[in-house]
């Protein structure tokens, strides 16, 4: 019988809080932020065209999924096993700090869009090249009444980190040093769950 593997790998992520993979994918998507933003804040067609919206769309999409998510995985797996790490805890508000630029750098696209009149984003809510995208578009539309100006959102943003993502990480730090008892040891909450 194989014995049952207890131990994280996070190395599948990186090799240590210092791995230069990490700056690597930092610098990747802050350029890739920076060509969209520069890109679709001086070229407005996707605001006309379903043709150019899906397009544009995919490469909003495509920064999304780009590995300089896998630092924040990293350091929230690292949190998790260690509620002491000060290394990852250092590197995660210097990620997130990174990530609220890019995320900024990115409000204006949704912000247009949720402006798009209400007849052309029925046009484009039945256009088949933006199928893949309709309910994202949907919501976007849908809420675009509650968006303020790209200043005052980008102010909430900011404030967001401060407020909502602190709380959480301190209700993570408190649940993470209990302990229960299992098969006669005492282990942290994460380590038994």
């Amino acid at each position: 019988m194989t014995a049952l593997k207890t131990q994280w790998d996070l190395s599948v992520f990186y090799s240590s809080a210092t791995d230069p993979a990490i700056e690597k994918d930092q610098k990747d998507a802050d350029k890739a932020v920076s060509a969209f933003a520069k890109k679709y804040t001086e070229d407005k067609r996707h605001l006309k065209n379903a043709k150019a919206l899906a397009e544009a769309l995919t490469a909003y999409e495509a920064l999304i999924g780009m590995p300089a998510a896998k630092a924040g995985y990293y350091v929230y797996f690292r949190k998790d096993l260690n509620v002491e790490d000060k290394e990852a805890e250092a590197l995660a508000a210097r990620l997130e700090d990174r990530s609220t630029k890019r995320g900024n750098k990115l409000l204006f696209f949704a912000l247009e869009l949720g402006k798009i009149p209400s007849e052309k984003q029925k046009v484009f809510l039945a256009a088949p090249v933006l199928a893949p995208f309709r309910y994202w578009l949907a919501q976007v539309f849908e809420n675009a009444r509650y968006d303020l100006s790209e200043p005052e959102e980008k102010i909430l943003s900011l404030k967001d980190d401060v407020s909502h993502g602190r709380w959480v990480q301190l209700t993570d730090n408190v649940l993470n040093k209990k302990v229960v008892e299992f098969d006669g040891k005492t282990l942290p909450l994460p380590e038994a769950g």
